[in-house]
This record gives C-alpha cells, structure tokens and sequence, in this order.
C-alpha cells in the first residue's frame, strides 16, 4: 500500500511540473542549429547556465556526457572569455524520486553528478547556484552548499534558530567580485524567498549601492516577459510530500528588485522556452534593468545538446554580446539569439582590465621645483612675503646657534674650574 501511495505522488508531481512549465515545446530542428565565429575581443564574460535537469538524470542516454561539455567548454575557454562568474539558475536535478523506483526518496545520482561538474570550478572560476522547485533542499545543502562553496559567499541569509525550510537557507547568498574597475554583487535567492529574505535582500543592495547588483533566481518572468504568477510545487525537508507555495514575479519586482538604481540584472528559469527572452524594464529611479529568462529544458528532453548562454562585455564594457550555443553540437541555435545589448551611456564605467589605485595614483609634479614646498600655508603666500618668512628664518637659526654655543661655553668653563 504504501509503494502505491509513494507511487501515486511521484506521478501526480511529475504531471503537475509539466503543467508549471508549460507545454513542452518540440525538439529543435537541425536547421535550428547553425555555423558562425564566437565572440571576440571580450572585456570579460559571464557563463549562464538555465535550467540544466535534462543533463543530470541519464547517464545511459549520454544526457550527463553533455553537461561535462559545458562544463569542459567553460574551463578551456576562461581566459580567452575572461569568464569570471557561472550562474546556476535552479532546477539542477530533475528527480525528487529515483525513475522507475518508487521507494527512493530521491535520485542521489543527480546530485552526485551536479556537485562533481560544479566542483570542477572550485578554485577556478566563481559561481552561485540557486534552487529550484525540482532541487530538494536535503539535497541541495548537501551537494552544493559544501564548505568550498560557502567560503567563496561573503553573506548567507540564515536563521539557525528555524528549520531550514521555506527559504531559510543557504540558497540565499551573494558574493561581491571586482572586474577591472567594474564591480559587481551577485545576489542569489531561493525560488521560494519569504518577506524576511527580501528584507535582508533589500538592505544588501541598498548598503552595497557603488555595486552593480546582478540578482539569480529561478523563478521570476513568464514566456511572454510578463511576471510569472501562481503556485509552484516543491518537495518539503523530508521529500515525502508535495508541498505548493505560492509565487508573485510582480511581487519580487515591486519589492525589491525596481527598488535600487544599482540593480543591474536579473537572471531566471524555470518556464521552458526554445528561445531566451531578453528585455529591460524601467525601475522607480528611472534605471534600467536587464532581464533575461533562459530555460533550454523543453528541447533537451527531446534532443539533448547541452545549451550554453554567454554574456560578452565588450567594447569596453559598453556592449553585451549574448551566444546561445551548445558546445557539445559545436554550434549556435539560432541567429535571433545571438543578440547585442547596447548598454545607456553612464550604466558602467569604460573598462579598464586593471584600475589605478589610490597609492599608484599619477600626480603631476610643479615644473619649478625650487619653489616647491611641503608647508600648506606657505604655499599659498605671495612672493615677497615667502622671501620675508625666508630672511625671518634665517635670523631665528642664527640666533639659535649663538645661544647654543653660549651655553656650551659656560658649562665648559664650569668643568674646567672643577
């Protein structure tokens, strides 16, 4: 009886996550799929990687031998990318459940296979990975929040006085990194971010305001751009029940998100769609911010490739060049997505590889040196009056040695008298 029950909710959960992400959309065409030069002469890039389940749950159908392209692609080209951040956008697994065994409580293949791919970064390149409605929270802080991946954040959003559920967790993180003169604050947060993570968000951003934030989450834009609204299924700390929560993108923008003319970006998956969507909408102090939803898993699941997105900062960080490719076709799927983003004059500084700093500063030196002077006041004066100071000087040092060698005189001739 209880094999059936177990059964019956595996099921259930697996039809109503393909109601959450829609119809699937069909496999892409061969013709999809086509030749051209990557990106070059790249300032510096970022590696996104949307929902990547499909690549985790089937090592026999060569399905994980994709996801370690991707990953080999990213480390073969970090320094001809300058790739310095990977943002993992949820969903890293697919099954709560092991396929075909209804007494497992969850696949931990997958989770083996997501924490060896993303440990190949360890030391490398950074990355934040952030959890999704297929991502067992057990799981996820087992094989993703290691000792290694928590000493690269800088903050946790974490209450270890309350179980570590409903967003109170270690999936709410950031991490500030410097790029040249360009710097950034990469914000992660559970799909499922309660008031008081949003709270803590807002004020992160808000005392980190000289940073560009860049903010990652699995859940936020529907296909069309619109904001995603409704319920969202997710496993609870024991993987035993489905548990839905409820979900408002308007929320998260209204919130947090339009709140700070430093928020940059926002990264999100979940929806399956063939073809990213990309646009910019305004905030309440008039900034815009990039969206970006990219979530390949609708084709994979029938043509399993591996699909990569690259954000390019080129010309001196003034444009971004968008590639959708997969590294295991060696090809790029569709012209449309390869796409350029011309960023507003102002929203980053031109990029310089290696800022000057305070202490290397150039400061120009006065042409006549002989009328150089280390006294402040001084070097205001006038002439005549600096020529005055200079005579009056010079009397108070003669006047000293004369009193000087006085004294010296008297106290030798009291030593020689004794």
């Amino acid at each position: 009886m209880k094999k059936k029950l177990v059964a019956t909710i595996c099921l259930v959960t697996t039809l109503l996550s393909s109601l959450a992400v829609g119809i699937i959309p069909a496999s892409a065409a061969d013709g999809d799929w086509i030749d051209r030069e990557h990106v070059t002469d790249v300032d510096y890039s970022f590696a996104v990687l949307g929902d990547i389940q499909n690549t985790t749950y089937d090592a026999a159908k060569n399905y994980t031998l994709n996801l370690d392209k991707m990953f080999s692609w990213i480390l073969k080209n970090k320094e001809t990318k300058n790739i310095q951040y990977v943002f993992g956008l949820g969903d890293s697994v697919e099954s709560m459940t092991t396929r075909g065994d209804a007494d497992a409580a969850r696949n931990p293949k997958e989770w083996d296979t997501v924490y060896n791919q993303f440990s190949r970064l360890n030391g490398k390149i950074p990355y934040g990975v952030v959890r999704g409605n297929h991502d067992d929270e057990a799981g996820y802080h087992e094989h993703i929040c290691t000792p290694v991946y928590q000493n690269q954040m800088d903050e946790f959003f974490f209450d270890s006085s309350k179980p570590v559920t409903l967003g109170n967790s270690m999936s709410n993180s950031y991490r500030k990194i410097q790029i040249g003169n360009h710097k950034y604050l990469m914000l992660n947060l559970d799909f499922r971010a309660t008031p008081e993570v949003i709270a803590w968000a807002d004020e992160v951003i808000y005392k980190n305001y000289d940073y560009k934030v860049i903010i990652s989450i699995h859940s936020y834009l529907a296909s069309n751009g619109s904001f995603l609204k409704g319920d969202i299924g997710s496993s609870n700390l024991g993987d035993t029940v489905l548990e839905w929560v409820a979900f408002d993108g308007q929320a998260l923008w209204d919130n947090l998100f339009s709140q700070h003319d430093n928020v940059f970006m926002v990264l999100c998956g979940h929806i399956a769609v063939n073809d990213p969507v990309v646009q910019t909408r305004t905030g309440k102090q008039g900034n815009k911010v990039i969206e970006i939803l990219v979530d390949p898993q609708g084709y994979e699941a029938k043509d399993p490739c591996g699909t990569l997105m690259m954000l390019n900062f080129t010309e001196s960080g003034q444009k971004i060049e968008i590639e959708y490719f997969s590294p295991s076709k060696d090809k790029f799927f569709r012209e449309k997505n390869q796409r350029t983003i011309v960023l507003d004059e102002g929203v980053l500084p031109t990029y310089v590889p290696t800022p000057v700093s305070q202490e290397t500063e150039v400061i120009t030196s006065p042409t006549d040196t002989t009328e150089a002077t280390t006294e402040s006041d001084s070097a205001e004066l006038p002439k005549e009056e600096k020529n005055s100071l200079g005579v009056i000087i010079g009397i108070g040092v003669g006047l000293g040695c004369v009193v000087l060698g006085g004294v010296s005189f008297v106290l030798w001739k009291v030593k020689k008298k004794k």
